[in-house]
């Protein structure tokens, strides 16, 4: 029996219900597919009752008061960003946007956007208050948790949760790491999740899915995959991308839409060249 992952990215209702803060367009379309696939998938003549070994699910947990939400800064007229601005290294060194937070000065800015293009991470992004600790929103989506519970009573196992992004001086779109790793008091999320690397390179096959294509499924398989190695190395060879279940973000403006839809395009793009297989919901183990 082949031991299979399933990894679902941030399936929470501020990003798959169309009443979130943060919803991706045609994520609740989204959360169907991967729900009847775990229910398809269920096998009563399997050991464990189902063909999924384990099923991973990343939450992403905000404070309210986070790096990438509007009330962290502030222009010189004491304006926050709207949501979907982009603040570049320039715009932080001029001033442009500040920050307004408690434990957090204009030199920590200047450090932080400076070291996200040091890493060839995203530009800071300013979102929507969006999955805060505690809200509906940051909840699991019914939908999955309906099918995760299905998992459940078949295997009598759990799903392994991993939160990220409580750390609020750093983005932390990937569930591997945070976009800048710090050594700061109550940091300690934001470095290396070796439990989580490790429980999925046992694994033969891991199937990666979630949102949004664009942002937190793209840089955690990422970087779950450059850990293993460059180009095409044995993690990346064994990775599944369900390519019906990974929308990009949609952002108001056309033009910040079709920069998010060729991030997600050029991340599937990579993840095939480097010998991930792309299928969909529908036909993995068909």
């Amino acid at each position: 029996m082949l031991k299979i992952a399933l990894v679902v990215i941030d399936g929470e209702n501020d990003f798959c219900d169309p009443k979130g803060t943060l919803f991706v367009q045609n994520a609740d379309k989204e959360v169907e597919l991967v729900a009847n696939m775990i229910r398809r998938l269920k096998d009563d003549k399997s050991p464990i009752g189902h063909r999924l070994v384990q099923i991973h699910a990343t939450v992403d947990t905000h404070h309210r008061n986070d790096i990438a939400h509007p009330q962290f800064w502030k222009d010189q007229n004491g304006n926050h960003p709207n949501p979907f601005t982009i603040i570049s290294v320039d715009d932080v060194k001029n001033q442009v946007w500040r920050p307004c937070v408690v434990g957090f000065s204009q030199k920590d800015a200047v450090e932080y956007v400076e070291k996200l293009a040091q890493r060839g991470r995203n530009p800071l992004c300013i979102w929507p208050i969006h999955c805060e600790i505690s809200t509906w929103g940051s909840n699991i989506h019914p939908t999955l948790k309906a099918a995760y519970d299905v998992w459940t009573d078949s295997t009598r196992a759990w799903i392994s949760y991993w939160n990220k992004g409580e750390y609020q001086f750093s983005e932390h779109y990937s569930a591997i790491q945070a976009d800048v790793i710090s050594d700061k008091p109550g940091a300690q999320g934001t470095k290396l999740n070796l439990n989580f690397l490790n429980a999925l390179n046992g694994m033969d096959k891991i199937v990666w899915c979630g949102w949004a294509g664009s942002h937190c499924l793209k840089w955690t398989m990422k970087d779950a995959v450059d850990h293993f190695g460059s180009d095409k190395n044995p993690f990346v060879q064994k990775s599944v991308v369900l390519t019906d279940c990974t929308a990009p973000v949609v952002a108001p403006d056309a033009a910040v839409s079709k920069m998010f839809a060729d991030w997600r395009q050029t991340f599937l793009d990579e993840m095939s060249n480097r010998g991930a297989e792309l299928t969909t919901s529908v036909d993995f183990l068909k």
